[in-house]
């Protein structure tokens, strides 16, 4: 039998109005029968459906904001916003704006400007691919506070009352690509590992994961990181290039710059044909490495999927209250090479 709000609210010993105002995010309801009547409602097995119910929700218009990285910063972040654009056509019907702001760069400061403006600009909800600041953990609470919930996507930030992560899981992706280099390494080995930012926790969860693995399988290799701002590029390879002088790598692992800085960095080295050249990014940037045999392996990510999978996070957690959310939701990635790509006739 189908569970109606009517039940949930003689339940709960509130009006229908109450329910109804908890189940669809409407006006003010303190959080202790907002907690029990969603309590009661995922007890009861009820079933939010938003299907048929646009007309009714485009009475009351929300804007949700995004926070994310200009399209043009590198080919990840078009694709980003591509997939966030597609989700915000879906739920446009829904009486849902979107407001955007866009970031040039991976820095606290200017993110922290964004904040402080989008917080005085009456959001229903914002989803963010979050700088890894006390600064900005501080500001994504004062959006919880307010009753405005948060989703972050892509990167996480550390210990903040966001409500939901939508993204890969770095650390996981770190330990598989640790433990293919762990398998395929000759003894004594030195790896180097740079990252295109230090205050992204996912690159810092992606280095973690591959350094726990080899320290625990092979820890006869030795590491060298490097986190480089893309215009400290040249600064970095000069130093990869002294180092590997003195102690030749046999493998490079570099991620969080588009297929360009790759390729430079990757080609200052590959007239040494045993070096591995590894990476984790978008397809498209794999396929171009792969072309150019200037890629061994790599972890293929899908930032298309976290950008429409995030807004549409954000969406379920407004229109349904909260109703059965999730506080990560995975989206998936894989080991890839070169072979994997022939059989669309990419390479």
């Amino acid at each position: 039998m189908r569970v109606t709000i009517k039940d949930i609210a003689s339940k709960a010993n509130v009006s229908v109005g109450t329910v109804d105002r908890v189940l669809h995010n409407r006006g003010e309801v303190n959080e202790s029968t907002k907690t029990k009547v969603l309590d009661i409602a995922k007890e009861m097995g009820y079933v939010f459906n938003l299907s048929g119910k646009g007309l009714a929700y485009q009475r009351y218009p929300k804007t949700f904001g995004v926070v994310a990285l200009d399209a043009n910063y590198n080919l990840f972040a078009a694709e980003v916003l591509r997939g966030i654009r597609d989700a915000s056509q879906k739920i446009s019907d829904y009486g849902v704006s979107i407001k955007y702001y866009i970031m040039d760069g991976i820095e606290p400061d200017s993110q922290e400007k964004l904040l402080e403006q989008a917080l005085n600009d009456n959001l229903a909800g914002i989803l963010i691919k979050p700088v890894d600041f006390p600064a900005i953990k501080d500001l994504i609470d004062r959006f919880i506070d307010k009753g405005i919930p948060v989703v972050t996507f892509s990167s996480d930030i550390t210990g903040s009352k966001r409500i939901s992560f939508v993204g890969h899981n770095h650390r996981k992706e770190g330990r598989i690509m640790g433990r293919c280099l762990s398998i395929i390494l000759p003894a004594d080995s030195a790896l180097a590992v740079i990252a295109s930012s230090s205050v992204l926790l996912g690159h810092k969860e992606k280095f973690e994961g591959l350094a726990e693995v080899l320290k625990s399988r092979r820890p006869d290799i030795r590491i060298s990181s490097w986190y480089s701002k893309r215009q400290n590029l040249p600064e970095v390879i000069s130093q990869l290039k002294r180092q590997n002088e003195e102690n030749p790598f046999s493998a490079i692992c570099a991620y969080g710059f588009g297929s360009d800085y790759l390729k430079s960095i990757f080609s200052e080295f590959a007239a040494n044909k045993n070096i591995i050249f590894a990476s984790m990014g978008e397809r498209k940037d794999l396929i171009d490495l792969f072309k150019q045999n200037l890629l061994t392996l790599a972890m293929e990510e899908n930032p298309y999927e976290q950008g429409y999978v995030g807004l549409d996070t954000l969406f379920n957690i407004v229109f349904a209250a909260g109703h059965d959310t999730k506080e990560y939701v995975e989206v998936p990635s894989n080991i890839v090479l070169d072979e994997c790509f022939i059989s669309d006739k990419n390479i």
